[in-house]
């Protein structure tokens, strides 16, 4: 592989460059997952998961961990493994495939020993000539991994035990004999096995051994309320996770009844029982399942952190809560927003739970819904003066602007609704919100984003324009973050005459809001030329666009955009170009470069797509690796961006129905929605309702001439700062 990964390098072969690069240091076959359930390793291995390499002859060990405040586990290398692996080997024939829990709980490892073990069509043919395919063909070996001094104890011939020595045994450190005695009570089936389960229940302290007994009970079809009940009390957060999801085998008539003993789990500590929980409650007929999944959606908010600042409700739960809901998202909204005419609104946490939910609502774009979503608002409005903006009213605003995200994604606008009058209050209070420099930072965002929906325009252009200002009278504790958003909300609309009123501010905007200002202009192809018209007059100065923007421009639909901008933006290389461009640069290659100046080239020129020593945005690929690629590659890659693009790298463009123009790299798609990652690390979904089309045109995002205008010393800085970003 070192030889190949060289050879296609240097374009003396062709084929995929992998790892940047690189012929090791990642994954080319993960074989043989498996969780280690034996006991001779020590309670330090425990359940750590073991990843067999065969192309790179070791055996990777990770360790699973929780994450905080979800369901979810993550997988992290040990401290002690941080430079090495579990196992490796020097020998280029020792080809791991296989794992496996052992009866004496140690770990055994498959070698399928092969000198070679790529597919022969992968081997280019100089290599391959020289290569036997065959060799070993005959081999094979098979490794105990133990501890030093490990002394195999006896091990009992289980299938000669008795059902109760059986069920004893589930008790056992070593998950083997816990799941072969299981598997033989399966296979025997004794008539009192029921029995013999219920009264292993005291004895039997450790999760895999309870949830084993609750799958035999199951087995027999012998499950009763109490069996789930003392599941549900378990120590153990698998144990109870395992036992709400048995609830679902029951018939309806039994699921009913005991699900109406499932409150107290939607106040558990662990979030994995209440997500299950969640999953669970669909089979419960709508009113149960409304009022169990309100206290569960209510109860989750006031013990998790939010995920973003204007979500406080985490994805998790809000996700397994929309699955159970089915079409009752409106209903479940007014349960939580205003119960009745005579109760007052839940928490405000809770009600945060709910943004999500009414962006949900927005999306589906249902008027019936929406309707109902925003009478629920209007009840909700603090019963106060008009200029309040206290937590209640803070509340609304949030909800309200979540309900106007939705729409919009939809292709709808709140503005637009029947009796957004009534909400006349909320925008209002937004205004003043939006304005308020003591206010904090997540709040005013939400109130600025709902702006963007405000019927009474004018009021809203005055207060986002005051806001765009660079010397607004709270410049000084305003982020750039609120003059970025006051932009974006006014861009919104999609005016000419509001963009060209930025346009002609352009002095007065902050950077943030210059940012914003540019951005939405090129997405929205019939607002482009106005950039285009006010680049060529000067107005906006060429410097203020990165060479990425001005290749878009470039590469316009529009010829009047194109010839505007012509004079700015550094022509594709003509036949030979990139050859006289590698030749140029290559007198940096022997230049001392200083990383500190190449720091500001890459803030400049890389970072809205590139991360290095915490500068910039992870969009491309990630440039820590090309510390092994050398100077050389390093530069090519950098004059002729296209030489080589691996598929995830490779530019799509994204055209709406309504004329945005969207270049990012693909970041996900299904049948309802495509996302694109764009330069700056932000994402935008477009519902395929929105796609007009969808263009993948293979090359880089990172386009051709970044490097106009650098000098080879600018260049020899450039390289030194990727090569050694941590030099003073």
């Amino acid at each position: 592989r070192v030889i190949r990964t060289r050879w296609r390098v240097t374009g003396v072969v062709p084929g995929l460059v992998e790892g940047g690069g690189r012929p090791s240091g990642y994954f080319t076959g993960a074989t043989g997952l498996t969780i280690y359930r034996g006991d001779a390793l020590g309670a330090e291995l425990s359940d750590d998961a073991f990843i067999a390499d065969c192309g790179s002859n070791l055996v990777h060990r990770k360790k699973l961990r929780p994450v905080p405040g979800t369901p979810q586990l993550a997988a992290e290398r040990p401290e002690d493994e941080a430079q090495t692996e579990f196992l490796a080997s020097t020998d280029n024939w020792f080809r791991p495939v296989q794992l496996a829990n052992g009866p004496d709980g140690a770990l055994y490892l498959a070698d399928m020993y092969r000198e070679v073990i790529e597919h022969p069509w992968s081997l280019p043919p100089g290599l391959k000539k020289h290569l036997d395919l065959d060799s070993g063909r005959d081999r094979g070996r098979i490794y105990r991994i133990v501890p030093e001094g490990f002394r195999r104890g006896p091990t009992p011939k289980l299938s000669a035990l008795s059902p109760p020595e059986l069920i004893a045994l589930l008790r056992h450190s070593n998950g083997w004999h816990r799941e072969t005695a299981t598997r033989l009570l399966f296979e025997q089936a004794p008539t009192n096995l029921a029995t013999l389960a219920r009264a292993a229940w005291s004895t039997t302290s450790n999760a895999a051994g309870q949830i084993l007994l609750l799958s035999l009970l199951q087995d027999r079809q012998a499950l009763h309320a109490d069996d789930l009940a003392r599941a549900w009390s378990s120590p153990h957060a698998p144990v109870r996770r395992h036992a709400i999801r048995l609830l679902e085998e029951l018939p309806p008539p039994e699921f009913n009844r005991l699900a109406t003993n499932l409150a107290p789990l939607g106040r558990d500590a662990a979030p994995e029982v209440r997500f299950q929980l969640a999953l669970s409650l669909t089979r419960l007929a709508p009113p149960e399942r409304l009022a169990a999944l309100t206290e569960l959606l209510a109860t989750t908010s006031r013990t998790e952190e939010p995920s973003r600042p204007e979500n406080a409700g985490p994805d998790w739960i809000l996700a397994a809560v929309t699955g159970a809901l089915g079409g009752d998202a409106a209903e479940l909204i007014e349960r939580m927003i205003a119960p009745d005419e005579a109760s007052p609104p839940p928490a405000n946490a809770a009600l945060h739970a709910l943004t999500p939910l009414l962006r949900l609502v927005g999306t589906r774009n249902r008027s019936d819904e929406v309707a109902r979503v925003m009478a629920s608002l209007v009840r909700a409005i603090p019963p106060s003066t008009a200029d309040d903006t206290g937590d209640p009213m803070l509340t609304v605003i949030s909800l309200t602007q979540s309900l106007a995200d939705g729409l919009r994604e939809a292709g709808n606008a709140l503005h637009q609704q029947a009796g957004i009058d009534q909400l006349a209050p909320v925008f209002f209070a937004a205004r003043q919100l939006a304005t308020n420099a003591a206010a904090a930072v997540s709040s005013r965002l939400s109130a600025i984003r709902l702006l963007a929906d405000d019927p009474r325009r004018g009021d809203a252009e005055t207060t986002l324009l005051w806001l765009t200002a660079r010397r607004a009278p709270d410049e000084g504790t305003a982020p750039a973050i609120v003059h970025g958003a006051a932009a974006r909300s006014l861009l919104t609309w999609n005016s000419p005459a509001v963009s060209q009123r930025l346009i002609d501010g352009w002095d007065d905007l902050a950077p943030a809001a210059k940012q914003e200002l540019i951005e939405a202009l090129l997405i929205r192809s019939e607002l482009t030329p106005l950039l285009a018209s006010a680049l060529k007059s000067g107005v906006i100065p060429p410097d203020g666009l990165s060479a990425l923007q001005l290749s878009r421009l470039a590469s316009h639909a529009n010829p009047v955009v194109r010839g505007a901008v012509a004079h700015l933006v550094p022509q594709a290389a003509a036949e030979g170009g990139v050859t006289n461009r590698l030749a140029f640069y290559a007198a940096a290659l022997p230049l001392e470069g200083t990383p500190a100046r190449g720091r500001t080239i890459f803030e400049s020129r890389c970072a809205p797509c590139h991360q290095m020593d915490g500068l910039g945005f992870r969009v491309g690929p990630d440039l820590a690796t090309v510390r092994a690629h050398g100077r050389e590659k390093l530069l090519q890659s950098i004059i002729d961006p296209n030489r080589e693009v691996a598929p995830p790298f490779a530019a799509h463009r994204a055209e709406t129905t309504d004329g945005e123009v969207y270049d990012g790299l693909l970041a996900s798609q299904n049948e309802t929605a495509v996302t694109l990652r764009l330069p700056g690390g932000t994402e935008v979904t477009l519902p395929r309702t929105r796609l007009r089309r969808l263009i993948a045109g293979g090359r880089s995002l990172m386009p051709e001439g970044l490097e106009a205008g650098l000098d080879a010393q600018d260049m020899a800085d450039l390289l030194e700062f990727l090569l050694r970003p941590e030099a003073p």
